[in-house]
């Protein structure tokens, strides 16, 4: 089935971006602070590139780019003068070095376990998710990562729904048997590459010395 039709058909990654966090208990049921935000944004041309707002309407995330983050902080706190004096908003903070991380994908639609499956590789690698933003339409899975860990997240949720066919080998010993099995994969890799589509890379060789 998988073969046919693959759940998720892409892993894309983006970089150089900030996070605004809007946060207060002031602000439930004050319907307008996230579409004022935007609106704020979209003044000083500020690019969204991922929202996330809570359900107890606490907490509203906004992702954008890196070099835009100055100019959004500013606007934010204006547009939101009046709330923050009255402490409806408790803070805008922002935060840098940040990337997202998202899956994409026709089959994702209807389909149980993919956002558990998503969120469970990057568990596994210790990264710690910042925010998470998903479509009506479920064709994509969006999560705010730190900017350090985006290459392990990549990798990671790569192997979690087989888009990779990267095999990593560690060889432990290299006498005889070692060394006839790294001449096979020297001389084979491009077979079972164009074959089995796997491509064969090895990270590392030890001995007892």
């Amino acid at each position: 089935h998988s073969l046919r039709r693959p759940v998720v058909k892409t892993v894309t990654s983006v970089r150089d971006l900030a996070m605004v966090n809007i946060e207060g208990n002031g602000m439930v049921g004050i319907p307008d602070v996230a579409s004022r935000s935007l609106e704020a944004l979209a003044r000083e041309d500020v690019e969204v590139m991922m929202i996330s707002q809570s359900s107890s309407e606490h907490n509203i995330c906004i992702v954008i780019k890196a070099g835009d983050a100055d100019r959004a902080l500013q606007a934010l706190r204006k547009e939101l003068a009046l709330e923050l004096q009255r402490d409806l908003v408790e803070d805008v903070e922002l935060s840098g070095n940040v990337a997202t991380i998202s899956i994409i994908g026709a089959g994702m639609r209807g389909t149980p376990g993919i956002s558990g499956k998503f969120f469970e590789a990057l568990g596994k690698c210790r990264i710690n998710v910042l925010a998470i933003a998903q479509g009506s339409s479920e064709l994509n899975i969006s999560a705010a990562i730190r900017e350090q860990d985006y290459r392990h997240a990549v990798q990671a949720v790569h192997s979690a729904f087989g888009l990779t066919r990267d095999v990593n080998i560690f060889l432990f010993g290299c006498g005889n048997i070692g060394r006839t099995l790294l001449r096979q994969i020297h001389e084979n890799r491009r077979q079972l590459a164009r074959t089995l589509q796997i491509n064969l890379k090895v990270l590392g060789v030890a001995n007892s010395r």
